[in-house]
């Protein structure tokens, strides 16, 4: 479900979250490269200069060929296919991405355990799933662009299949989330490291990085915002991301805290999330439900709803469905 604090707007079941920017740079004639960064000097290229996908994200009914460019002469491209940040240590890219139906192929994200105390729940069947691209060009003075995000799901009949939500897909790195030492998503370092000491066995249901709070487990991440009604434009941000709530963190599918930042990208996400409200962003939360999280989960939404003619504030929210690095969540 979705949260959005600074209007504290709620949501049911996985709600929304989201930010967006528009940049404004200074744009070259497209012949011209970009001029060399200062020796020892790392910097960012113009937007212009961001690989570009010969097809939007979305929903496609069969496979296809994908194909990557950027107009800066002499850049590299590099991509991942797992949710992670190229750099040049990524894939280089040398032609054309077979990207089919990845559905059938064996559960990752959602096969990994350790997730909660009281024991994980693993599907036994595949998830659905799709593909998600991540690129970046680099030039051999080690510049480089933005990183383009996109995910495309090959033969998923989105009505039949998802519904009429919303869809998120989140990008972030596997190791951000589920990594022993950092992941923000797993019991992780901190659980293993007081369930191993008899005195403190007793507490560890609540020890673990799922628990932690503040800046220290906040990871960078982005997100594809697609609406729910065809031909409807969504929006993309990059931000910050931690996990939220109290002890509804036990649970497998757990909130989280969506933070625009300027390291990331934009201050705020500029979007009309729900009709009739406000346009700007700063944090949205994705819910998970809360303590209704072993039930209906759609309570609380359902009583601000009953208030919301009320001279008081109340939290607006609906359920989205997400995809985390391609992967139904």
């Amino acid at each position: 479900m979705v949260k959005f604090e600074n209007m504290k707007d709620f949501k049911p079941i996985l709600v929304l979250a989201i930010i967006f920017a528009a940049l404004c740079i200074f744009i070259p004639s497209e012949n011209e490269g970009p001029s060399p960064a200062p020796a020892g000097e790392e910097r960012m290229l113009p937007e212009q200069y961001a690989p570009r996908f010969s097809r939007a994200g979305g929903f496609y009914s069969g496979p296809f060929q994908l194909k990557i460019n950027c107009p800066a002469k002499g850049a590299a491209i590099y991509y991942t296919l797992d949710g992670s940040i190229p750099d040049e240590n990524a894939i280089p890219y040398e032609g054309p991405l077979e990207l089919t139906d990845r559905t059938p192929w064996p559960n990752m994200l959602s096969a990994i355990s350790g997730v909660c105390p009281e024991g994980d729940y693993i599907p036994p069947e595949p998830v659905l799933k799709g593909n998600v691209v991540r690129a970046v060009a680099i030039l051999p003075d080690g510049s480089k662009s933005r990183v383009t995000n996109a995910t495309y799901f090959i033969g998923i009949d989105r009505r039949q299949q998802i519904g009429d939500t919303p869809v998120i897909s989140m990008y972030v790195d596997p190791e951000d989330l589920f990594g022993h030492e950092r992941g923000i998503y797993v019991l992780g370092r901190l659980y293993e490291d007081i369930s191993t000491n008899e005195d403190e066995t007793e507490d560890a249901g609540y020890i673990g990085n799922c628990f932690m709070r503040g800046r220290e487990w906040e990871r960078s991440a982005a997100i594809d915002y697609m609406p729910a009604g065809m031909g409807e434009k969504g929006f993309s941000a990059d931000l910050g991301i931690r996990i939220m709530g109290g002890d509804s963190r036990a649970y497998m599918q757990k909130s989280f805290r969506l933070k625009c930042r300027s390291e990331y990208g934009e201050k705020n996400i500029y979007y009309n999330i729900f009709p009739g409200g406000q346009a700007k962003y700063k944090s949205i939360v994705l819910r998970n439900g809360g303590n209704d999280y072993d039930y209906a989960r759609f309570r609380d939404p359902m009583l601000q709803e009953l208030v919301s003619d009320r001279d008081m504030e109340t939290q607006r929210s609906f359920p989205v469905t997400l995809f985390i690095d391609g992967e139904y969540w």
